[in-house]
């Protein structure tokens, strides 16, 4: 208060001032502070102004200072625009599953963190992850919460936790400081439930050799190492080394990716040239050759289709089934695919589609293939840029490639007995 005071008798003397802070917990308090301080405040509701930016309103007609949140919220991530418009169903979902959690009369088990985004592998995950759960526990009522709706419901399911409700969070890439709505999200369950059982589904870990990346691991830490019912599941061998080195309090088990979980996929459709599938994300590793892959192909006369598992608009849960289908139809479709995704390379597994493997920025991908899929002869990792158009000529040539999903079935062994295991 005392900055704030002074900033406002010295740097905006005269001028009216908008102050955006984040007020946790549900009772605001800052609002009284400031006031208590001397400075004239008009606390105002931040989510009911945003609102003003999705109804028809002209700007004109708004008050002055819904004028100025108008203004701001045009400079807001279109992220954040998304949520915005999206909150009136949100809301909607909310109250039916507030019904759905009362009238449940078994076992719940919570499904976390599930996505709503464009990423194809993640809705993979969510996919694969519910069908792996059902078989686990038919009697069980599954209660899928995307990211965006985890934390408006947390206060209500924690006024009817039952002691054998059970909370899974979403497998993939989001353990550590790169992807933090999910690790806040982790953080919060594993306070506010200690006493249900915690599985987070297999997933590699990592945090970034940063202040930031050592703080986060610092709170998470704090925050999940007093859970005594926790599980978390790694899908390759780094990941489960720093699980036990990193959460020790824990229960730590290495499986595949739950992708891998799935019967293998056919199309009735015929295979035809190399399905480039490279990501354009904060994730691709640009120190290395994989933006050449186009010039290195086109150059030795091959016919190639780019494509990626997301940036194809965003994805809701009704519609994953649908556009995962057609993803998998893609690459059925391909007599090589060529890929820096995780899930590029676990599509064309289950698609018994040739594959040749690049490495991105945080080594998940060499990590998952040396822990899993290096004696799949359709599946090859390429550590150098001349061993490309070698690799590509020789899986060309490879035939019928297919994908057994017997050869890693047992490897989810300790993942179901973490979710079959008594909950008294």
């Amino acid at each position: 208060t005392t900055l704030i005071k002074k900033m406002i008798q010295e740097a905006y003397c005269g001028e009216q001032m908008v102050l955006i802070e984040n007020e946790f917990g549900e009772i605001g308090i800052d609002g009284s502070f400031l006031k208590d301080a001397g400075v004239d405040a008009i606390p105002t509701n931040w989510t009911e102004l945003l609102e003003a930016y999705c109804a028809e309103t002209a700007v004109k007609k708004l008050p002055p200072v819904k004028r100025l949140y108008r203004a701001i919220v045009k400079r807001l991530p279109q992220s954040f625009k998304t949520w915005i418009s999206l909150r009136p169903a949100y809301l909607t979902t909310y109250q039916e599953n507030k019904r759905r959690i009362r009238s449940a009369g078994r076992q719940i088990v919570y499904l976390l963190d599930t996505p709503c985004h464009d990423n194809l592998g993640d809705h993979a995950i969510a996919w694969a992850q519910r069908k792996f759960i059902e078989k686990a526990l038919p009697d069980a009522m599954i209660l899928e919460l995307p990211i965006e709706l985890v934390d408006m419901h947390l206060k209500f399911i924690r006024r009817h936790i039952r002691p054998d409700d059970l909370f899974c969070f979403i497998g993939g890439g989001n353990f550590g400081d790169a992807y933090l709505m999910h690790e806040y999200s982790k953080r919060k369950v594993c306070q506010l439930f200690p006493d249900n059982r915690v599985i987070i589904f297999p997933q590699t870990i990592s945090y970034s050799d940063t202040p930031q990346g050592h703080r986060e691991l610092e709170l998470t830490q704090k925050a999940l190492r007093p859970h005594r019912r926790l599980t978390i599941t790694a899908r390759d061998s780094v990941s489960h080394q720093r699980a036990k080195q990193w959460f020790p309090e824990a229960e730590s088990i290495l499986t595949p990716d739950i992708v891998l979980s799935l019967a293998p996929v056919e199309a009735d459709v015929p295979r035809k040239g190399i399905l480039c599938c490279l990501r354009r994300d904060t994730e691709r590793n640009d120190s290395v050759w994989a933006g050449d892959v186009v010039t290195r192909l086109a150059a030795d006369g091959h016919s190639f289709t780019l494509s990626d598992t997301a940036g194809e608009g965003r994805v809701s849960q009704a519609d994953r089934h649908g556009a995962l289908e057609k993803k998998w139809r893609e690459f059925c479709g391909a007599q090589l695919v060529i890929t820096d995704r995780l899930h590029g390379m676990i599509f064309a597994c289950i698609t018994s589609t040739p594959c040749i493997v690049l490495d991105n920025y945080n080594h998940k991908i060499r990590n998952f293939y040396r822990s899993w899929l290096s004696d799949i002869p359709y599946i090859r990792f390429a550590e150098q840029a001349e061993e490309l158009l070698p690799l590509t000529r020789e899986l060309l040539e490879l035939g019928n490639a297919s994908w057994d999903p017997g050869l890693l079935a047992e490897k989810y062994a300790p993942l179901w007995d973490a979710l079959r295991e008594d909950p008294a």
